[in-house]
């Protein structure tokens, strides 16, 4: 599932590039501003020092200490500056990653299937033995919209066990999976504007919606309808249906969704200064409990790694908790960045493993190009005009990168995410199933 999971989203992050150009011009944008300040207090002081040609090495500690002691007001706009650049890159930063979810979750469509998975969550579930042979006509059909799986649990299952049991089973079985194709509103007007015949009309139309993880599989759909001698309307519906990515979504979700992401950080920041505090205090007294005055340098060396290292995990996991709570966000359109939290926080305890293990997966990945960027960043270290220019080309390669992770982490995570909520069987609560309701397919909750 994880394999799954981080190849899907680093699909979903290249099949966006207009995301990733939006990322990378934030990044460029935050750098501009925090080095206007440290290039001019560079080019006040280049006139009067020697030192300006070891700028196009690596970093000199002379420099930097010459550089600091002739300009002492450098230090105090540079921390303003930072701290308002700070404020500025996390307010847009959420802003921009509520456009990006919004977009990954359009791209997760759902199928329904009854496989070994479901009838062993069904039978977790209560639903008892008779109705679950019942199920075994149709195990393993995948069905891609709603009203034929509909269809076939009528034809399979008694009126009272639909009535006690068809929310539940049409629960369980849901799938999720990323779709390349996809009946939107865009397919429909592009039919109307050919004059489309209404038997071909009106069945695309209940298709709506709808998505396709291969070309073949909607070829197939049409075809089976449509019959022989249709494939040119069909080679318009599926050159029309082949995913697209739509600047509308992308910037109506990180509207929509900004306040609450803002929310969100807020309390995952003070998480983890509240978390990382109380550590460091726990630390230190520990320390003077167990030591006293005794100088145990080893001891407290080894204590001091630790604390780094749980701090690491802490940072990882607040990380976690806000990406998953904006994941509830947008697919639950939750106000309430308390609830979302207290979600995702719930889901994480649920199902600790996978996303620990995909969060492992894309922290190794940076490490990686770091790993790549440095030894070839420090080649370029002549003064002159061409090896800077080709260094600012090396590292704009490397944000780039970086913006590519963070997406597909992004995308990796809500594609994990609509598959962990209902892969465990748990009890359901009236909240994922309506009594009342018709028939029809609920949106569980985490």
């Amino acid at each position: 599932m994880v394999f799954a999971s981080l190849k899907a989203g680093l699909y979903q992050a290249w099949s966006n590039k207009r995301i990733l150009l939006a990322f990378y011009f934030l990044n460029l944008f935050a750098g501009l501003i925090i080095m206007l300040p440290f290039r001019q207090s560079l080019d006040v002081f280049m006139e009067e020092s020697l030192m300006g040609e070891k700028l196009a090495g690596k970093i000199d500690l002379d420099f930097v200490i010459e550089f600091m002691s002739n300009t002492p007001q450098f230090l105090d706009v540079s921390i303003a500056m930072l701290v308002f650049g700070g404020i500025i890159y996390f307010a847009l930063n959420l802003f921009l990653s509520g456009g990006a979810f919004t977009v990954f979750a359009s791209m997760i469509s759902r199928f329904f299937q009854i496989n070994k998975d479901t009838l062993h969550a069904l039978q977790e579930a209560g639903v008892p033995e008779p109705v679950l042979k019942d199920l075994m006509v149709i195990r393993d059909e995948v069905f891609h919209d709603r009203n034929s799986f509909q269809e076939q649990l009528r034809r399979v299952l008694s009126e009272s066990d639909i009535v006690e049991w068809g929310q539940v089973i049409n629960y369980f079985a849901t799938r999720h999976f990323i779709h390349r194709y996809k009946i939107t509103d865009q397919v429909l007007d592009h039919l109307k504007s050919l004059d489309a015949p209404a038997h071909i009309f009106e069945y695309v139309k209940s298709l709506h919606g709808e998505g396709f993880h291969k070309k073949i599989r909607l070829e197939k759909y049409l075809q089976d309808f449509l019959g022989e001698g249709q494939e040119g309307w069909i080679n318009e519906i599926t050159a029309k249906a082949r995913y697209r990515y739509s600047a509308e979504t992308f910037w109506q979700g990180a509207g929509k969704n900004w306040g609450r992401f803002i929310r969100i950080g807020l309390f995952g920041i003070a998480y983890f200064i509240v978390i990382t505090l109380s550590l460091i205090f726990v630390k230190f007294m520990g320390e003077d409990i167990l030591l006293g005055e005794n100088d145990y340098q080893w001891i407290t060396y080894w204590l001091g790694w630790m604390l780094l290292f749980l701090i690491y995990f802490i940072f990882l996991g607040t990380m976690m908790l806000v990406d998953y709570a904006r994941i509830y966000c947008v697919i639950n359109n939750e106000r309430s960045a308390l609830t979302a939290l207290r979600q995702a926080f719930g889901f994480l305890r649920r199902h600790p493993r996978r996303p620990l293990t995909l969060a492992f997966t894309f922290s190794l990945l940076s490490i990686v190009t770091l790993i790549i960027y440095n030894p070839i960043a420090d080649l370029f270290t002549a003064p002159s005009a061409m090896i800077i220019f080709m260094l600012f080309v090396w590292q704009q390669i490397y944000i780039i990168g970086k913006m590519f992770l963070r997406l597909g982490l992004y995308a990796s995570e809500s594609y994990l995410y609509h598959h962990l909520r209902i892969a465990t069987p748990e009890p359901l609560s009236p909240k994922d199933i309506d009594d009342s309701s018709e028939f029809v397919s609920p949106e569980p909750s985490i």
